[in-house]
This record gives structure tokens, C-alpha cells and sequence, in this order.
């Protein structure tokens, strides 16, 4: 190079440059040195005090040129001119954007000798590439570099000895000062492989070329792409071997593996690496120990260099599981693979997504054995169960666990662990936090203190997915304080009163196995300052001392054994529905209601949780008492208070807002009707003719959420209506014959009622039935409903019998699994099932398997499926509950 002269030259020049700062947005200066910058041939440093930074580099040689990836929309090339200089091509993603000819003939700094703009966003390699020409009037070919500018950022290199790149088989050094920085590998071994699992759209490969050098193919999720011969006559370092673009942006698993396969001039079959480079990046791992991740039996460690992390998870327990909650739309599981692995169900929201068997006759590491993909974008939870299955081959049932990727991010329970009393998160009072019942049986406790006396007010707001959770909560020695009995499916409250100083507990969790999910739900305690006005006093207890007015709410103390508060209600010129409700703190109370003359009003239901209420059909211009007492000597108390609500009346209409006035309904029947005002409760009472079981079905209007009860002519609540998905209610109840029952139907919060005609809700009343299910569902064209996702029990309870459900699939296809599960059935029975479309055609029908039957077919769309169950002799048959759960995936 001709330096000789150049250092005496003295130029005034000065070049502002644009700000540069960090982010997606960014310019970004390098200077010569900059190791992203890649050159080819020999540059030489030449110090100048006019160059950025006091220097900048040239060559002479005429094959000489430079290299840089980066990720933006342009970038300029800034260099000196002078009498020396050639003629260099600018390239960018091998296309030819411009030459520049940098000869003047005095010596000018900080030039700017080109600049690319408007390029489309993403990953770029541009490349200034000597010519071996010059300007007839210059005297060399010198190629100059001081700085270079990105309209965009700089890349971070994955380099081959990053942790996220998985290598299989040996790989070697072979560190050269020509390679990035100063390090690469090669493996000679027929089976090494290369895999990085990234996030982004494309990936380029840099390695070494050179004369042992074989054949690699490159595979994106499994795919082959190209393969790829990486030998030369010559070593030629950081060498761009496959670039793979255009991929639909997410999770890739990118794959090098080696062939075995060479150039006939080839020495070798050598595998090279010197680094990666991806417009996204290498995929956050969730190792085996993430706070996300919650395991079911015994887990041990099996440490191993070649895992990631050098940790790993193992159980052999043929019950163990992991449970992960995550939000994204896809989830991979990478695992060992060895000799003592077995099989294990996958599962994403409890459906069924694959088996995987990672048995090997030898040990590997990093593996992936599970990857989840297509699923709709937000919360999700990852399950895998172990089975008892394996490998003929294998001697154990292994399940094993190094890390996770996912898409998205794992659901983080920060309060965790807090399963139990002794681990209790401590919350301050008026709070309002999030936390997650991540995995089914979770449950979450937390502990407060109460600063002085006075009211705690307690609320639980369920997940956005309206999973069902409650909450209880207890005194400092784990005795049960409460459970709340009011609110809405999704949200849960109580109060309670709190002595100063005293410890309280809350445990929240699911109500249902499968409520659980990667949503939050929001817990809020608050303090309350009692409302002194409203209190009643102590020895409130003369009769018709209190009058109430409607809409109004009191709390009162019942102190001493024995005594009794009363309070009175007047009615208008016209009749009307009244409801009045009585709410306890852990302390059994009686609600009783009496005309002014004495006559007593006996229609007050009782249910769960300490919870009475009743509706008066109130006469015009009368009076009434209610009345609270104890219910025995033990119940009253200084610092647990009642409240007692009066809703607001309903004037005209069906007055059957209560036990006496209920409604007769038949057996067999429907009804239609409104819940007119907020509080408004409607009765009716049907009698059963024969013993037996009961279908009901209440059907709530549009965005409403109405309760159905069912009552024997005791008062007691009878169990078997439940709520469903759909947002009905419905079930089967047991019924005896000559005996009366009553159904309750009520709004479930305050907010639920409505007077228009789409405002109406059904109550279906069916006939009586000797088996489980009602209508008779002993044919076909009687079949019971059943919905995907799931369970319904019922009974053979004889020779010959025989159950029908029916589903109807959406507007798409979907693949039906059905199980029949006869565990819970005692002795040795065997059932079958057959499945009928809705013409009345077998489709298919399988045979008995043991005591959980299961099979797949191919259901159209927007079509009706019948399934019927029987013995398979006329000796299998029983009174105990079989189990026939749908799944549509």
C-alpha cells in the first residue's frame, strides 16, 4: 500500500453524521474495526487524526473487499479519497447497487462513498467489492473503510459455542485469527448435527470451507431445504454456507446434519460452524427448574454435560406428570431419550395431542420429544402424563424433562409455593392482586392480620376463561371460618369481622378438577368500616322496635343465648312479592317471618353456607314481623354479626314467589317466564308419581346468569342440578314417589333479571324415570344430550338395558373420541358401544375392552351422532355408574 506520504497531508474536513441511538428504529456507527465487519484480503491500519476515531483502514489488492449483515433499511459506506484510490462495486443480498470510483487528487477524510437506502426491512448482507480497476489519473486500487452506518441494527452473532446450539456427536476446535472471533469447529463424524431452535424468519450459516470438508443438509421443522458442499480447494473462513429466508415468522427448529457424503476432490467429510445468524433470536428456554413448572411425583436429578443447563428431570413413577401454563401459540418439549425410557401422553387443555415414546438404545440429550403447534393465540396448559406403556425393548418407563420452548411466555405464579397453611403468601389488607391456579388441585394460601376491629371485605374475580374457583377461609388454628355463599360464577365475596391483632387465612382454588388456567385471577381484601348507624344494638329485642324500609340492609349482633331481634315491614294498597334474605358469619341463626296478627309465615328456605331467604306474597296494607334468633343457646356472638337484606317488591304478576304460592308444574312439562325485578325468586312445586330420577333444565336469556335449586317439602337442598358451559343448568334428580318438591329459580347476582320477551327464561320439567337420564333414553330417537368436553354417568340397572346419547358437531370436521370407562363397576362386566348417525346407521361399533373402551372416528360437520351403550351379554349389567366422556378435537 502507498502510505508514505499520506500522513503529511493536511485537510480541514468535517462530516456530521446523524445521531445514533439504540433500538428498532436505530443508526447504528461502526467503526473499521468493528469485528461484524468481515474482510477479504489484506487491510492495513492507517492512523489519521481527520478519520473517525483517528483511523481507518485500506488495501491495495485488488480481490479485496468487506462484509456486513445487518438488520434495517439502507446503510452508508464512509472512507477516505485520494490519488491511490480505485473502483469498488456495492452489493446488497448479492445484487449489484452502484460502483464508486474514490480517486481525487488530494487526500479528503470521512467521505461518504456511498449510501443504500429504501432497502425492505429485514435481514441484508451488503458487500463493497475491489475491481482491480482505477481511474486512468489514480495510481493504485486502493479500497478504503473509516466507518460504516446502519439505518437499522446490528445482529448479534449466535457463535458456535453459544449454549442454545445443540451439537450431537464430537466437535473440535480448529481456532484460526480468520474466523469469528478467532474460534470455529468442525466434527469429522458421519452423524454429527447441528440444531438451534430460534425465533424469527430466517437463518444463515457461517462456517469454514476447506479441502476435508463433506456434505451437510439443511432442515427447517423437520423439512429439508438444500443440502450444501462446503469443501474448496482452499480454506476460506466466515463463509456464508445456506441462507434459509422467507420463513412465516415464530418458532423453527433449524437443523445441520451431516450426510457422509463428499466432493470427489474431498479429503474428508468435515461438518464446519463458526456462527449463526437469525432476524429473530435463539428461543428462550424454560429449563427443567422453572417456577411455571409443576411436577406430580417423584422427579430426580440426572445431570449431564451434553443436557442443556448440564441439568435434567427424570421420574419412573408410571403416574408422574408435568404440568406447564403458557400463552403463545405453540409449545416444545425437549427431553433425554435412553434405555430406560418409556411412553407419555401429551396433552394441551385437556385434549389429547400426542404420544411420545423416547426409548433409545443409548442415551441423547437435548431431544426434542414433543411439539405443539397451531394452537389459537393466548393461554394454554401444557400436560404429560406418564403411562404405564413402553418400548418392547426398553426396561423402564422413564419420563424425562431438560427444558421448554414456547412462543409466548410461561404463566409465573410469584406467590408460589403457598399450597399449604405453614407456606401462606402474606397480603396486606387492601390489597388487589393477581395470582393462578396453574394445574388441577391447586390451591393457593394467604395470610393476613387484622389491624383493629372491624369488617373484612373479601372478593375473588375468577380468570378471563371463566374457570370456577371459591375461596375459604379460617381461623389462625385451621378451623374453617367460611366459605363464601353469594356472587356470580366468575366472581366470589364474604365479609367477615376481625378482632385487632388476630391471624386469618384465605385458600383459593378450584371448584371442578379442570378449573385451572394460565389467566389470573384478582384477589382483594378490604377493610370496612362498620356502619355504626345501621347496627342494631344488642338488646334489640321488642317486638316491632325496627322498621325497614325496602332496598334497605342492617347488621345486628344476636349477644346472649335466648335472644331474638325483630323487625317489621308494611305493605302498600296493592299486594306484593317481597324477598328477605338473612346472611351469618359461621353461626346458625333462624329466619322466621309473621303477620302483624300473630299468624305465622313459614316459607324461608335455608341453604348452604348459613344463607336463608324467603319471598312474601305480601297482602295489601299489612304488616309483618320478621324475626331472628339463635337456632340454639350456642348461637350468638358479640363480634360475628348477620345481615339482614329487604329487596325491593314486584306489584301484580304470578305471585309465586314462595313455598305457599309456588307454581304446579306436571311432570313432562316446560315453562316460560321473566324474572322481572332484581331479587325476584319464582317457586314451583311438581309431585312425583313413581320413584325414580328427573331430568330439569333450566335455560337462561342471553348474557344472564340464573340459578336453579331444587328442594324436597322439608326445605333441604336436593343435589344433581349443576351448571354447564353452555351457561344452562341442568341434571337429574332423585325423586321419591307420592312426595313434593320444589324448584327454585333466582338470578345469580343482583345485575340478573329482565322484563322483555327475549328476556324470558325455560324451565323444563321431564318425566319421572327409573333410570338415570330423561327422557327414556332406551332408543335412538330418546337420546340424551352430551356435550364435548364432557362426562356423563349412568347405569345398566338391569339385563337387556340400554342408554342413547346424542352430540352434534360444528361446522367444521372433527376427529370424535369417545371413551366408556367402567372402572367404578363392581365385578367383572363388560360393555359395548355403537355409534349411529341420524338416520338410524350403524357406523361402528367395538367390542368390549377391558374397563375403558375407547375409539376414533371421522364425524362430519353440523351433523348429529347417536351412541348407544349395552352389555355385552345379558349378565353384564349393574347398579353402579359407568363413565362416557366425548372429546372432538
Amino acid at each position: 500500500m502507498r502510505f508514505t506520504f499520506l500522513l503529511f497531508i493536511p485537510v480541514l474536513f468535517t462530516l456530521c453524521l446523524p445521531n445514533v441511538a439504540h433500538g428498532d428504529n436505530a443508526q447504528w456507527l461502526l467503526e473499521e474495526n468493528d469485528p461484524s465487519i468481515d474482510y477479504t484480503g489484506y487491510f492495513g491500519s492507517f492512523q489519521q487524526h481527520e478519520a473517525s476515531g483517528g483511523d481507518q483502514w485500506s488495501s491495495e489488492d485488488p480481490a479485496a473487499g468487506f462484509t456486513l449483515t445487518f438488520k434495517g433499511t439502507g446503510f452508508t459506506w464512509y472512507g477516505f479519497t485520494g490519488p491511490y484510490n480505485g473502483i469498488a462495486d456495492v452489493y446488497v443480498d448479492n445484487v449489484k447497487m452502484t460502483s464508486v470510483d474514490s480517486y481525487t487528487n488530494t487526500y479528503d477524510y470521512r467521505k461518504k462513498l456511498a449510501e443504500i437506502t429504501d432497502l425492505p426491512s429485514g435481514i441484508h448482507i451488503a458487500e463493497v467489492r475491489n475491481t482491480a480497476q482505477h481511474n486512468e489519473l489514480s495510481g493504485g486500487y486502493n479500497l478504503p473503510v473509516d466507518n460504516l452506518l446502519v439505518d437499522g441494527q446490528m445482529i448479534p452473532r449466535i457463535e458456535e459455542d453459544d449454549p442454545a446450539i445443540h451439537l450431537t456427536e464430537p466437535f473440535y476446535p480448529f481456532d484460526d485469527a480468520r474466523a469469528s472471533q478467532g474460534k470455529q469447529l468442525y466434527s469429522e463424524f458421519r452423524q454429527a448435527q447441528i440444531s438451534l431452535t430460534f425465533t424469527g424468519g430466517r437463518i444463515i450459516w457461517y462456517g469454514l470451507k476447506g479441502p476435508y470438508n463433506g456434505v451437510a443438509d439443511i432442515y427447517i421443522d423437520g423439512v429439508k431445504m438444500t443440502s450444501v458442499d462446503s469443501y474448496s480447494s482452499t480454506y476460506q473462513y466466515k463463509q456464508k454456507l445456506a441462507d434459509i429466508a422467507n420463513l412465516p415468522l415464530g418458532i423453527h427448529i433449524f437443523e445441520i446434519k451431516n450426510t457422509g457424503l463428499k466432493h470427489a476432490a474431498s479429503g474428508g467429510v468435515n461438518l464446519p460452524l463458526d456462527y449463526l445468524l437469525t432476524d429473530g433470536n435463539p428461543s428462550q428456554r424454560m429449563e427443567e427448574f422453572h417456577p411455571a413448572i409443576t411436577y406430580y411425583k417423584e422427579f430426580g436429578g440426572f445431570d449431564n454435560p451434553n443436557a442443556s443447563g448440564s441439568k435434567q428431570l427424570y421420574s419412573g413413577h408410571t403416574t408422574a406428570k408435568f404440568i406447564l401454563p403458557f400463552t403463545g401459540k405453540r409449545v416444545l418439549w425437549y427431553g433425554f431419550k435412553g434405555p430406560w425410557n418409556g411412553i407419555a401422553e401429551v396433552y394441551v387443555d385437556g385434549v389429547l395431542r400426542t404420544t411420545a415414546d423416547s426409548y433409545s438404545d443409548k442415551y441423547q440429550y437435548q431431544q426434542l420429544l414433543a411439539d405443539i403447534s397451531g394452537l389459537a393465540d393466548g393461554g394454554h396448559v401444557l400436560e404429560v402424563r406418564n403411562t404405564s406403556r413402553k418400548h418392547a425393548m426398553s426396561g423402564g418407563n422413564n419420563l424425562s424433562v431438560d427444558y421448554f420452548v414456547v412462543d409466548g411466555k410461561a404463566a409465573v405464579d410469584s406467590h408460589e409455593p403457598n399450597n399449604t397453611l405453614v407456606t401462606a403468601s402474606p397480603i396486606t389488607l387492601d390489597t388487589d392482586m393477581e395470582s393462578y391456579i396453574s394445574a388441577s388441585g391447586d390451591q393457593d394460601f394467604y395470610k393476613f392480620v387484622a389491624d383493629t376491629d372491624g369488617i373484612i371485605q373479601i372478593k375473588l374475580r375468577g380468570p378471563a376463561d371463566l374457570k370456577q374457583y371459591t375461596f375459604e377461609v379460617y381461623y389462625a388454628d385451621g378451623s374453617t371460618l367460611f366459605t363464601p355463599a353469594n356472587g356470580e360464577d366468575t366472581e366470589k365475596s364474604a365479609s367477615l369481622v376481625a378482632e385487632k391483632g388476630a391471624s386469618y387465612y384465605i385458600k383459593v382454588f378450584g371448584i371442578m378438577p379442570d378449573d385451572y388456567s394460565v389467566h389470573p385471577y384478582r384477589l382483594t381484601v378490604n377493610e370496612i368500616e362498620m356502619d355504626t348507624e345501621r347496627l342494631i344494638p344488642a338488646d334489640a329485642g321488642k317486638e316491632g322496635e325496627v322498621a325497614l324500609a325496602f332496598g334497605s340492609t342492617v347488621r345486628g349482633y344476636i349477644a346472649s343465648a335466648g335472644e331474638r331481634h325483630d323487625y317489621m315491614v308494611s305493605s302498600g294498597a296493592d299486594g306484593m312479592i317481597l324477598p328477605i334474605e338473612l346472611d351469618t358469619l359461621n353461626r346458625n341463626y333462624v329466619l322466621s317471618i309473621s303477620k302483624a296478627n300473630g299468624s305465622q309465615f313459614t316459607d324461608v328456605i335455608k341453604t348452604e353456607n348459613n344463607h336463608q331467604a324467603a319471598i312474601v306474597n305480601m297482602e295489601p296494607n299489612a304488616t309483618y314481623n320478621v324475626h331472628i334468633s339463635g337456632a340454639t343457646p350456642e348461637d350468638f356472638s358479640t363480634f360475628a354479626p348477620y345481615t339482614l337484606t329487604v329487596g325491593r317488591p314486584k306489584t301484580g304478576g304470578t305471585l309465586n314467589g314462595g313455598y305457599i304460592t309456588a307454581e304446579l308444574v306436571q311432570p313432562g312439562s316446560a315453562v316460560l317466564n321473566n324474572l322481572r325485578l332484581s331479587g325476584e325468586v319464582h317457586y314451583y312445586r311438581f309431585q312425583a308419581d313413581i320413584s325414580g330420577k328427573m331430568y330439569l333444565r333450566l335455560e337462561a336469556p342471553l348474557s344472564k346468569n340464573y340459578d336453579l335449586s331444587v328442594y324436597d317439602q322439608a326445605g333441604n337442598v336436593i343435589s344433581g342440578v349443576a351448571s354447564q358451559p353452555s351457561g344452562a343448568e341442568w341434571g337429574t334428580v332423585a325423586v321419591e314417589s307420592g312426595k313434593s318438591y320444589y324448584l327454585r329459580v333466582s338470578g345469580a347476582s343482583p345485575g340478573n333479571f329482565g322484563s322483555k320477551a327475549d328476556e324470558a327464561y325455560t324451565l323444563t320439567v321431564g318425566s319421572v324415570q327409573e333410570d338415570d337420564h330423561e327422557p327414556a333414553n332406551d332408543n335412538y330417537r330418546t337420546a340424551v344430550p352430551i356435550e364435548a368436553g364432557q362426562s356423563s354417568w349412568s347405569r345398566l340397572s338391569v339385563s337387556g338395558d340400554q342408554d342413547y346419547f346424542q352430540f352434534r358437531t360444528g361446522t367444521q370436521p372433527a376427529e370424535a373420541h369417545i371413551l366408556l370407562d367402567t372402572t367404578g363397576i363392581w365385578g367383572d362386566q363388560h360393555y359395548d358401544i355403537e355409534v349411529y348417525d341420524d338416520n338410524g346407521n350403524r357406523l361402528q361399533q367395538t367390542g368390549a375392552a377391558g374397563n375403558r373402551n375407547e375409539f376414533v372416528f371421522a364425524a362430519k360437520p353440523d351433523s348429529i351422532y347417536r351412541i348407544g351403550i349395552s352389555g355385552a351379554t345379558a349378565d353384564d349389567y349393574s347398579t353402579d355408574l359407568y363413565e362416557l366422556r366425548l372429546e372432538l378435537r
